[in-house]
């Protein structure tokens, strides 16, 4: 009788294990190390975007406008650059232009029209 009392009981508990097992949340993804990840690149030159404090660069083989986030030293509006980065994530207050975490950028010796 203690025996078969014992075995219900040990069912029980791996039953109750292998619930609690499959109702668990997934682990959570890991995310993309930078190196991992697309690497965008463009040149042309800095310009004001339409919300303050925005940068923008428009690729001049492509044409493809990019909203550009630097980290320490960041180039003047007006300046010529090549620059590559990865892809931002998240919403930005930009709202235009692909957002770009750039990774390396370099001055062009290029000249840029004045703004408007």
């Amino acid at each position: 009788m203690r025996i078969h009392l014992a075995l219900k009981i040990f069912m029980v508990l791996v039953i109750g294990a292998a619930i609690l097992a499959a109702s668990a949340p997934a682990a959570p993804k890991m995310l993309d190390e930078p190196s991992s990840r697309k690497t965008i690149s463009g040149s042309g030159c800095v310009t004001a975007g339409v919300e303050p404090g925005c940068l923008m660069v428009t690729d001049t083989k492509t044409q493809t406008a990019y909203n550009v986030y630097f980290r320490g030293n960041k180039p003047k509006v007006g300046t010529a650059i090549r620059f590559s980065g990865t892809p931002h994530d998240g919403p930005t207050t930009c709202m235009q232009g692909q957002a770009v975490n750039v990774t390396t950028w370099l001055q062009l010796k290029m000249k840029c029209k004045p703004a408007n």
